[in-house]
């Protein structure tokens, strides 16, 4: 399943901009 992988990669790549404070946490919730 090649999409769930790229799926996962993108929700992680997410979460990492949140930690960092890239995003504002309250537009985006996982």
């Amino acid at each position: 399943m090649k999409k769930q992988s790229k799926y996962k990669e993108v929700v992680s790549y997410l979460k990492n901009g949140i930690e960092s404070g890239r995003f504002p946490t309250g537009s985006l919730r996982f």
